[in-house]
């Protein structure tokens, strides 16, 4: 029975949430100034450049150090209606005008399960988890499995893109520095399904390879086809 070992990776992701906390200096007559500067058009929320200008003047012609938050208190007001002194925003604006989506980063956790013969990575200079780690990278794998064997090597799980992933080729791995070239099978390519060898080959091509079958071992050469 194959001793799988695993490594996990994390990834940031984004998620709307109903409320965000309100902005530094958000209680004070600043922010009271801003969100009228606004109403009146003396600047576009849009534009870093003209806030910055109105920044400027606000402060008596010198660029205020440090620099105000003054797009982070407008966006606050309009997202939740309201002002510091808890009025509502004038109804008047265009609805969703000046909006800005209010995220907060969630970390998920994604877990690769490897296999590897160690005597296949001799001339690697690399342990096996940095391997399979290196495998994952180079075709962007964000779980699933990892599998090399003296006479095969599997890939099979999701891309970070959000697709699925499945690499089978057989062949003599263990060969390599022998009396003969390895003997290499076709490989089984697909991306959601889709056939990609021909993709592949032509990666194996453009890099100068003169073996009679391609090595999908060989990721650092193929991998960018799925990204």
């Amino acid at each position: 029975m194959k001793n799988l070992r695993t490594f996990n990776q994390f990834v940031n992701e984004s998620s709307n949430i109903n409320e965000a906390r309100a902005p530094k200096n958000w209680d004070s007559l600043f922010t009271m100034k801003a969100i009228e500067a606004y109403k009146k058009g003396e600047f576009d929320l849009e534009d870093d450049k003209s806030i910055a200008e109105w920044d400027k003047e606000f402060n008596g012609g010198r660029a205020p150090k440090p620099a105000f938050n003054t797009k982070e208190l407008v966006s606050y007001a309009i997202k939740t209606g309201k002002k510091p002194n808890g009025d509502k925003m004038d109804e008047s604006l265009n609805e969703g005008e000046g909006k800005l989506k209010s995220v907060e980063m969630i970390q998920k956790t994604y877990v690769i399960e490897y296999y590897v013969t160690s005597s296949l990575l001799s001339d690697h200079g690399m342990s096996d988890q940095e391997w399979a780690e290196t495998v994952a990278n180079d075709c962007s794998l964000q779980d699933g499995n990892i599998t090399f064997e003296t006479d095969s090597f599997e890939i099979t799980g999701n891309t970070k893109g959000g697709n699925t992933l499945q690499v089978m080729q057989d062949g003599e791995y263990d060969m390599y520095g022998g009396p003969y070239e390895p003997k290499m099978k076709t490989p089984t390519m697909t991306l959601n399904g889709k056939n990609i060898l021909p993709q592949v080959m032509k990666a194996f091509k453009s890099y100068g390879w003169d073996g009679k079958m391609i090595d999908v071992s060989r990721t650092d050469i193929w991998g960018h086809v799925v990204k």
